[in-house]
């Protein structure tokens, strides 16, 4: 009888975990429920590896099945772990992404707020990177603290696409922005939505290696509250706030699944090798993470390490901020900067080669 539970709990485990990984190739635009179940993706794994390890003695057998599921799995642990060595290659392009939180300025700003803001720009001016690309970008000409333009302008950034959310006035201004050290020969917004900072663009930038397009994002947003994510003790609250999670969550599905149809095009278009960049708002098990995987390399899987969580947040456990390159570029090192913390994001620094033979430090002088 032990013999036979066992049996039937080893083909529905397989069954459930088949489901489950199945469910990345399925858009959640269309079939929510396929975008809720990828969440449970992680927790199948960790029950089929505990499966085995408890059935390795007594039932080797049973085995065979976890075993199955972790090479189909592969991609999608590959995708939410890596390890490699830790090493920067400064001759190569250098690009730095950052979701900074409109510098915690966006309101009214206390003295805490703006040391907060006056941290991150000090560290964007510093970090040497050769093309930053920032979301949530937020610049005050009226402050000495929240002038960004101006003070990344002093620090080499002579070239820049800012693309507006909106504005309060003539000196306040929220968008999404790229800037860079070298020439901007072409840019654009692909795609901006009424009301909010969700936006897309582009710019063709004249490295001394090649000519590369870099993309910065921030796809839409599920908004959640804090308070609708804490556990409750009334249970009407509780139903309330499910439903009102599943409800953002599904109106996210929709809207991300436009926008990865409209970025899609772009880079399948784009005249050159492409770096892409930004918050995607999705976990590596999504099916926006994989369909853009399927066109790119994601950085943190060729170079980064550990888990390389990037949301800050009140929801820990999150990495929804990514770098995706063009297949030809070769990516020499990654990281998340988890020494800057005063944004509900943490940076993410990669560097890549263009071409293996082109020396860019020789060419500056």
């Amino acid at each position: 009888m032990q013999l036979l539970a066992g049996l039937k709990r080893f083909w529905l485990l397989g069954v459930v975990s088949l489901l489950l990984l199945g469910c990345v190739y399925i858009a959640p635009n269309k079939y929510a429920l396929a975008g809720f179940a990828v969440f449970a993706i992680p927790i199948a794994l960790l029950v089929n590896l505990a499966w085995a390890l408890f059935w390795i003695r007594k039932r080797p057998f049973f085995v065979l099945g976890p075993l199955v599921i972790a090479v189909l799995a592969f991609p999608h642990i590959k995708a939410a772990f890596s390890w490699h060595k830790q090493e920067e290659t400064r001759t190569d392009l250098k690009v730095l992404s950052f979701n900074v939180e409109t510098f915690r300025g966006y309101s009214r700003p206390s003295p805490e707020r703006l040391l907060a803001a006056n941290k991150m720009i000090q560290y964007i001016g510093s970090s040497d990177a050769d093309i930053i690309c920032l979301q949530e970008f937020f610049d005050n000409s009226k402050s000495h603290i929240l002038n960004a333009l101006t003070r990344l302008k002093k620090k080499g950034y002579i070239y820049r696409y800012l693309s507006k959310s909106f504005s309060y006035d003539r000196s306040n201004q929220v968008g999404v922005v790229i800037f860079s050290k070298y020439p901007i020969i072409k840019k654009g917004t692909l795609y901006k939505r009424q009301g909010n900072n969700n936006q897309m663009i582009f710019a063709d930038i004249v490295t001394p290696c090649d000519t590369i397009r870099v993309f910065s994002v921030h796809l839409e947003s599920i908004r959640l509250k804090q308070e609708e994510v804490q556990a409750q003790d009334n249970g009407n609250k509780f139903r309330s706030n499910m439903a009102s999670i599943a409800r953002k969550m599904t109106a996210g599905f929709g809207y991300r699944g436009k926008q990865l149809e409209i970025l899609k095009n772009h880079i399948i278009s784009s005249p050159h090798p492409v770096i892409l960049t930004g918050d995607f708002n999705e976990v590596p098990f999504g099916y926006l993470y994989h369909q853009l995987r399927s066109l790119l390399k994601n950085s943190f899987e060729e170079k980064g390490k550990g888990f390389g969580f990037t949301f800050n947040g009140f929801i820990p456990g999150l990495r929804i901020d990514n770098h995706f390159v063009d297949k030809s570029i070769e990516v020499t090192s990654f990281k998340t900067d988890y020494a800057m913390p005063y944004s509900d994001h943490f940076p993410l620094i990669g560097t890549y080669c263009l071409k293996p033979d082109c020396k860019p430090d020789s060419l500056k002088n």
